[in-house]
């Protein structure tokens, strides 16, 4: 009996001793506890003592999060007993001294930073206190070398400001960007800070964007008339000159206040009035090479006469055409001074009245105009070669500026090559565009289309000229059109000097000629924006 209880004892001590043994190698294996498991509010990621990866702490206590900073770091943090307070707070990739700044400054508490000699060890000893403990201590306020402030931003976007913020920035100042809470951390000086937040609140209000499709051609006065209206660093716009929009992005009420301003700009319902006067100039032997317009008119510009088709020289005796503009008080002081190149006469005056972006055609005959006395002076001239015609369409640019599209064309007499290369062009350019480009193209060319019309030797046709002209003028000014030089023979009464002049027998004394002599062709065309 005894000995069956022995053996009872022994076999409890073995199975205890075993409990225990299991229990104790558990705890080997076992990790010791760190802070961040501790205390769940309280997240830390430390690398190489100086450097934050990661803190994340949500309404935790000041004391836990400096301790886990302590424990993580390797500094020795002494906290003063008054510090206390609840902090949340996101950082990443953050230099410790930066990080500590930052949460300090958010229950108004400073640090100081010295070496001290520990059990004879150099440690550096990190010390929180208050901002009035700071001061008492070192005599001045803790952030008056550099403050922090954490702002978070709603509206804009971090790189539609962070330009901006580094240009305010000091040397010694940073700015931190937190991606995921889309927030700003700026460490300056106290004047660079309240710049920064001025700028954010100038920056991060609720804005629109609205894009604008404009009827009339965009042009630098009218981004410039709008851009005079964007809220300063806050509005902004994106041109799109091939869609002829502009993008606008501002706030709520200056996006109205823009929308007026383009409707004001942009011409819908305005009508394009072109007063057109053609004048022709029996040129005096002085001036017989015609006029120099170069030397007269404002924007310049000169054009070949050139076929669209060969480049070849549409005629001889016409190289080329010059256009210019100018203004109405000038206009009136050319009209006199043309006086004295030669004698003037009036081949036609006629009004047009077109929409915006419409055409009007204006056809000035080659034959000898200069004996034109029709009161009228309207166009009323059957189409004949070497007529020139001129494809005008007219663009309200802004209120103050027209742009006139100018495209020269000549009559020509269709001989066997000209027949020949007009069709063979025409089958060269529809293999590429397809048969709907011979439909449209009979509309310009007769005859090269369904078979309705057929262009033969003898036709009349209409040759383009390589290239045109884009000239803006000024509403109310005009447009100059000259050197149009051409060879006519002008009548002239030549007589005795004092017997031709005698009643009835002086005609005994007189006679009548045609001479040869060079002329000008000059249009004019007056431009004015009018409403509907």
């Amino acid at each position: 009996m005894i000995d069956h209880f022995r053996l009872f004892l022994l076999w409890g001590a073995l199975v205890l001793t075993g409990l225990l043994s299991s229990t104790a190698a558990r705890a080997q294996e076992t990790p010791p506890v760190s802070v961040d498991q501790a205390n769940e509010a309280v997240v830390l990621e430390v690398t190489n003592g100086n450097y934050i990866e990661l803190l994340d702490a949500e309404d935790a206590d000041i004391r836990d999060i400096l301790d886990a900073l302590s424990r993580k770091s390797g500094y020795e943090i002494l906290v003063d007993e008054d510090i206390e307070g609840k902090v949340t707070i996101f950082l990443t990739d953050i230099d410790l001294r930066d990080a500590l700044r930052i949460i300090l400054d958010r229950l108004g508490l400073a640090f100081s930073e010295e070496t001290m000699q520990i059990n004879d060890e150099e440690r550096s000893i990190i010390r929180i206190m208050s901002f009035d403990e700071f001061k008492s201590t070192f005599g001045y306020s803790f952030d008056q070398e550099l403050g922090t402030r954490i702002i978070p931003i709603v509206y804009i976007d971090f790189e539609d400001i962070v330009n901006v913020l580094e240009a305010l920035k000091t040397p010694e100042g940073k700015i931190i960007f937190n991606k995921d809470t889309k927030t700003f951390i700026l460490m300056d000086d106290q004047k660079a800070l309240k710049a920064m937040e001025d700028i954010f609140r100038k920056l991060d209000v609720p804005v629109e964007t609205k894009e604008f499709i404009l009827k009339t051609k965009m042009t630098d006065a009218m981004t410039q008339a709008i851009r005079d209206r964007l809220t300063k660093d806050t509005g902004r716009i994106k041109l799109n000159r091939e869609k002829n929009s502009v993008v606008v992005t501002d706030t709520p009420l200056k996006v109205q206040e823009i929308n007026r301003v383009i409707q004001d700009l942009d011409a819908d319902g305005k009508k394009v009035q072109i007063d057109a006067k053609v004048i022709q100039i029996v040129l005096s032997d002085e001036h017989e090479t015609g006029v120099d317009w170069e030397a007269i008119v404002s924007n310049y510009k000169r054009l070949n006469f050139t076929a669209f088709d060969t480049e070849r020289v549409l005629t001889k005796d016409k190289e080329h055409l010059s256009f210019g503009t100018i203004t109405a008080e000038d206009l009136n002081i050319l009209s006199e001074a043309l006086e004295t190149v030669g004698e003037i006469k009036t081949v036609f005056i006629d009004q047009f009245v077109a929409d915006n972006h419409k055409e009007i055609e204006i056809v000035i005959p080659d034959k000898a105009v200069a004996s034109v006395e029709d009161d009228d002076h309207r166009q009323a001239y059957p189409l004949s070669e070497d007529d020139i015609k001129f494809s005008i369409t007219s663009k309200i640019l802004d209120p103050q500026t027209i742009e006139l599209n100018i495209v020269p064309s000549m009559y020509r007499i269709a001989d066997r090559e000209t027949v020949n290369r007009k069709r063979q062009n025409i089958l060269l350019r529809s293999m590429n565009r397809g048969a709907d480009f011979i439909r449209s193209a009979s509309r310009v060319i007769p005859g090269m289309g369904d078979g309705s019309e057929r262009i033969e030797e003898g036709d009349l046709i209409e040759e383009r000229f390589s290239s045109a002209v884009d000239i803006e003028v000024d509403d109310g000014a005009t447009v100059v059109i000259g050197t149009m030089i051409k060879e006519i023979y002008v009548k002239r009464l030549h007589k005795i000097p004092l017997l031709g002049d005698l009643p009835i027998l002086g005609f005994a004394f007189q006679s009548e000629g045609a001479q040869l002599r060079n002329s000008e062709v000059i249009i004019f065309l007056t431009v004015r924006s009018v409403e509907e």
